[in-house]
């Protein structure tokens, strides 16, 4: 990133108040448009947005936050110096000394397509959409492409960017949230989406049922998995294992779920077009398994979590890891990808394994109604009664109570269909996972 030349220069003379000295730089492009099914223009946009992270050392370590990446470093490095006054650590915060990048993960910034390309990637996905929704549905598409490049310099010999490109559709079908991704606006296709769409409008046709408060065998639809894990990826943070804040404290190398579950945190993925090369530290993205075969098996870390537990960093050093409008200035565990791997069973398949039971559609407000420290979860949800292998009936205004540790430990069976979700403010990370087959939840109406 050209930008951060000036602080490459400063950090070659640092005054002798500041021992250490860092720059991470993210810069966002992004252009948009939507359009309804029907192929009209909604609108469009373009966004760029280049911020900076800048950490000073001293005794202790300051920091600021700036858009204006031409203000004199000098300046801005003796601000942050004068902020570590106000901080609450005893001591400094370690910056990275360095790591030798493969030259392969390196990529030149690409260039923004067109307004004109990507209004017409938004009309070509409309059109596929209300082919499989039927004309005359009501809903929407938003369609982007978006460049993130993160840099990051310091006065310890770190001095690595990353730049990525992928394009997104966000649908809004049917009362529900539908996304897809790939490397490029031609790639992008809705067509993958045909039998969730029609599966979507058989629930719609269900009859509404009184429902029975109880305890249930229950099936969660692939987006209620990828929404639990929105939040639910800190249960494998290093920092939240090291301050005993995840209800698998202390159960590193045990069995916390069955045979039948990997989750991992990738880079890169096949489940979504979204590219992780370095993180906010400049470390190495590295793909860690968490869950083996049902094995709890490793966490992911930044340089802070993994010095407390003698352990080497995943690259997993970031950012605006929660749902607030605030600046996100501190450093903290964040996922790149995280998947729980799929299943062999389809949809129906899992229907008739689940027999009696409730097929747990939607769910809402997640990240407001799960402790990741024990585990208990109250999720508000939509819900489909099964009887004998069949939808028989819908009922919303559900609640499911429980424990994450119960849920996924108790799981059954997986499907073989994935969901694909970017964190919903920020799209720092992405969560993609199946449907989930499991033995026994409490569900209120």
């Amino acid at each position: 990133m050209k930008e951060l030349d000036p602080y490459r220069r400063y950090m070659k003379q640092l005054p002798e108040a500041i021992r250490e000295a860092e720059i991470e730089a993210e810069k966002e492009v992004s252009v948009s448009a939507s359009a309804a099914l029907s192929g009209e223009i909604l609108g469009m946009s373009y966004r760029e947005l280049t911020e900076g992270y800048v950490r000073a050392s001293g005794e202790k370590t300051g920091m600021v936050y700036t858009q204006k990446l031409t203000q004199d470093p000098g300046e801005v490095l003796m601000q942050a110096l004068d902020n570590s006054r106000y901080s609450e650590c005893a001591q400094r915060e370690r910056m990275n000394a360095g790591e030798e990048i493969p030259d392969m993960m390196r990529e030149e910034e690409e260039q923004a397509a067109s307004s004109g390309e990507v209004e017409e990637t938004a009309r070509r996905i409309a059109g596929e959409l209300e082919d499989m929704a039927g004309e005359g549905t009501g809903g929407y598409v938003r369609v982007s492409q978006v460049i993130r490049t993160i840099s990051v310099v310091n006065s310890r010999g770190v001095d690595e960017t990353a730049s990525s490109s992928h394009a997104l559709a966000e649908a809004g079908l049917y009362g529900m949230d539908w996304y897809f991704s790939a490397p490029s606006l031609s790639e992008l296709s809705a067509k993958g989406e045909r039998g969730r769409i029609e599966r979507r409008r058989q629930v719609l046709a269900l009859p509404e049922i009184p429902f029975v408060p109880g305890t249930f065998r229950v099936l969660l639809d692939q987006s209620v998995t990828a929404n639990i894990f929105m939040h639910a990826w800190r249960l494998f943070s290093g920092e939240a294992y090291v301050s005993g804040s995840t209800a698998y404290h202390g159960m590193l190398g045990q069995r916390i779920m069955p045979e039948c579950v990997t989750i991992s945190d990738q880079p890169v993925t096949k489940y979504s077009a979204f590219r992780y090369r370095i993180d906010c530290e400049g470390s190495l993205c590295r793909e860690t398994t968490l869950v083996d075969r049902g094995i709890f098996a490793g966490l992911m870390h930044n340089l802070a979590s993994a010095d407390a537990i003698g352990e080497r960093t995943t690259g997993k050093g970031g950012r605006r890891t929660v749902l607030s409008g605030n600046i996100h200035t501190d450093m903290r565990v964040m996922p790149a990808n995280l998947v729980m791997e799929p299943g062999e069973y389809s949809f129906d398949e899992l229907l008739a394994m689940l027999e009696d039971g409730v097929y747990v559609d939607q769910s809402l407000d997640v990240h407001h109604s799960l402790e990741i420290a024990s585990g208990s979860f109250t999720i508000p949800c939509t819900g489909i009664l099964v009887k004998d292998g069949k939808m028989a009936g819908r009922a919303a205004g559900l609640t499911m109570t429980g424990n994450l540790r119960e849920i996924l430990g108790g799981i059954l069976a997986l499907g073989n269909e994935m969901e694909f979700r970017p964190f919903d403010l920020y799209q720092s990370y992405v969560l993609a996972g199946p449907a989930i087959l499991t033995e026994a939840v409490k569900i209120a109406g």
